[in-house]
């Protein structure tokens, strides 16, 4: 059996974290942080409030994995450089946290989609079938004035899911 918790992160601004542990219990859930710049238009993942937050559970370093979604195309240009900055601020952070690269994994999203989802299904409503399925009674709501699931911290625990099955 894995002794490892798990981090599962879906970059991008609308992602999410999620904290597996080594049995497969989510210990938390969060929204992707994110800050808007002085004098700027676009938000930007906050470096620092993620470094915390993955500093935030009492685990030791060397007990942690880090799945982390990794960007593999957009719809237009500059989306695709928002998820490849994201992503970079994501791994940076992660590094950061652990100390070591080999402890952080890229992960497709097709990959852990294949492996966790029914083939030919839209897999936003499958992502949230199979969370609901793998954890009953964890709502996956961004905040108490939400009615749906934030996709987002639905992907992530999947993503860490995968990490503790299938790796």
């Amino acid at each position: 059996m894995n002794d490892r918790y798990l981090i599962g992160i879906d970059n991008g601004l609308t992602g999410g974290v999620c904290f597996l542990s080594p049995k497969g219990e989510i210990l938390s859930t969060i929204t992707m942080p994110v800050w808007l710049p002085d004098g700027e238009k676009h938000r930007e993942i906050d470096f620092g409030k993620l470094q915390k937050l993955l500093w935030s559970h009492a685990i030791p370093k060397n007990l942690i994995e880090i799945y982390i979604e990794k960007p593999v195309g957009a719809k237009s240009a500059n989306a695709m450089r928002s998820m490849a900055a994201s992503f970079a601020t994501i791994f940076c952070a992660a590094e950061t946290s652990v100390g070591c690269k080999d402890l952080i994994h890229r992960v497709a999203a097709k990959t852990w989609q294949k492996q966790l989802l029914p083939k030919g299904v839209d897999t936003k409503v499958a992502a949230v079938e199979k969370a609901k399925q793998l954890w009953p009674d964890e709502d996956f709501l961004a905040s108490d004035r939400c009615r749906k699931p934030h996709l987002g911290m639905v992907d992530a625990a999947l993503i860490a899911e995968y990490g503790r099955t299938f790796t």
